[in-house]
């Protein structure tokens, strides 16, 4: 089924070949709605819906005709408009402007100086659109600069992952610039065009990130136009793209028979009965040479195992691999064709990562990327606790004698908004180990689904000790793996302070 192309798809897959963004909105200000990875969209729950003849149903036994809804909006459940995220009212009659401008106060354009100081909240992802007066650029001094130090990615290159800074002159033309850590602490970036746009992508509480703008006049020129493009009037003239663009003077011809390059191979994502399969560019031929191809996992509400059902990937050196990123920043490389993938996890967050080199390849690859709805023990939940409550929470078989069960759980206490929760005490019976990967315990108190090393607490032993911690947010999130019969659990006594 086809359905259109929209900047809340959940899945995410981009084929780069440096590692830097690969697609971006026309409109900066849009640029939030992309790579959200948040979980399921509405048009990902609309068409599910769609498939299993849900939306049909109900609107035979409401009466009622989803044309009635305005936008995308679709008869549901209760027989009311289930309504876009954009929309509002009882037939979604009534556009609303999108959540990341309405709440997070960071983005914004910028046509005249003033100091930018980003917002203290997060997680957060806003654009900044600096668009200098005619004859002038935008001048850059950063006061704070403090983010997220960077990791290492693929191919042993050091990446910013937590937290970026991404700048773009003469937007969308041009390439970013990618900024973490300290990078631009005291630094002062002079633009060469008239326009610079930043995208801030904020998931650590204490990032900072603060600037005076300025616009510097251009020597020499005189032009009388407000428009806010490159001060540089020759760009354009290089084109031998299709694509349409915003200037009007330029006085070199370009054949109207000329046409873009073709995209280059992309991974794709095929669900059959509610499983994932990741497919590898030309799977069934030989994939390309030289690339990269991402996907990220998103859920509240499962697990996650990872099998394959065909790989084959050229295996000198393990140069080409397919491999994912897992809780704590735990991860598992697979190359070869004598890799039979067969791996679990507490939750279905992950990034997965397949990577080639510029020389042989081979088949590809077709995994199964299954969410784990109902596990065994179920151990998935989402707790919602009171203000002053104090809550135990026991894992599957805690305090019994060897179970050979194994248990990939993971739950999430959320308490009032406004309160945070203390982790009185904590009772580990886990089997001990030197590296942490076949039984663990996770806490993080960041609403971080990836729980990065940085900011959360990992335990692989036993031992009963008082006051842990105390998240930095309204939420708790726990992830437990056992995969050993001798590992009998934990018991977590939290209370909402």
């Amino acid at each position: 089924m086809w359905r259109p192309a929209g900047a809340d798809s959940t899945v995410t897959l981009a084929f780069s070949y440096n590692g830097f963004p690969t697609i971006t909105t026309i409109d900066p200000s849009k640029n939030y709605l992309i790579g959200n990875r948040d979980g399921l969209t509405f048009r990902d729950i609309l068409l599910a819906n769609l498939m299993y003849g849900c939306v049909a149903s109900w609107e035979s036994s409401c009466g009622k005709s989803s044309s009635s809804c305005g936008g995308e909006g679709y008869i549901g459940a209760s027989c009311s408009c289930v309504c876009p995220p954009d929309r509002t009212g009882n037939n979604c009659q009534t556009q609303i402007p999108p959540p990341a401008v309405a709440e997070d106060g960071c983005t914004q354009t910028i046509t005249t100086e003033k100091t930018f100081t980003s917002p203290s909240t997060y997680p957060l992802r806003c654009t900044v659109d600096i668009q200098a007066p005619a004859c002038h650029t935008p001048v850059i001094k950063f006061t704070q600069f403090r983010l997220y130090q960077k990791i290492t990615c693929e191919n042993n290159q050091a990446c910013c992952y937590h937290d970026s800074l991404e700048l773009r002159e003469n937007y969308p033309n041009t390439a970013p610039d990618m900024y973490c850590n300290t990078d631009l602490a005291g630094q002062t970036v002079t633009s060469n065009s008239q326009r610079v746009v930043l995208f801030y992508h904020k998931r650590w509480a204490s990032a900072q990130l603060a600037a005076d703008i300025t616009f510097a006049r251009v020597p020499g020129c005189t032009t009388d136009t407000s428009s806010p493009t490159s001060t540089t009037s020759t760009t354009s003239t290089t084109s031998t793209t299709s694509t349409s663009t915003s200037t009007s003077s330029s006085t070199t011809d370009i054949s109207t028979t000329t046409t873009a390059p073709p995209p280059p191979p992309r991974c794709t994502i095929e669900v059959h009965n509610g499983v994932f399969y990741w497919i590898s560019p030309l799977f069934d031929d030989n994939y390309p040479d030289g690339g990269r191809c991402r996907v990220y996992g998103g859920s509240t509400t499962a697990a996650f195992h990872m099998k394959s059902i065909v790989f084959d990937l050229d295996p000198t050196d393990c140069e080409d691999y397919v491999m994912v990123t897992s809780l704590f920043g735990k991860t598992q490389k697979f190359c070869g064709s004598k890799s039979k993938i067969n791996f679990k996890s507490p939750s279905f967050n992950f990034i997965l990562d397949f990577v080639t080199n510029d020389m042989d390849n081979s088949m590809g690859f077709n995994i199964s990327l299954i969410p784990r709805i109902t596990p065994n023990p179920d151990c998935h939940e989402v707790i919602t606790l009171e203000a002053g409550q104090e809550y135990t929470l026991d894992s599957p078989f805690f305090g019994q004698g060897k179970v050979k069960t194994k248990a990939y759980c993971e739950w999430r206490l959320v308490a009032p908004e406004g309160s945070n929760i203390q982790v009185k005490q904590l009772i580990s019976r886990l089997k001990p180990s030197s590296d942490c990967m076949k039984d663990f315990l996770l806490l993080n108190g960041n609403m971080e689904k990836l729980y990065p090393p940085a900011t959360s607490l990992q335990y692989c032993n036993k031992f009963n000790t008082m006051d842990v911690m105390t998240t930095d947010t309204n939420m708790l999130y726990v992830a437990y793996q056992k995969k050993r019969a001798k590992t009998k659990g934990f018991r977590l006594i939290a209370m909402v302070v």
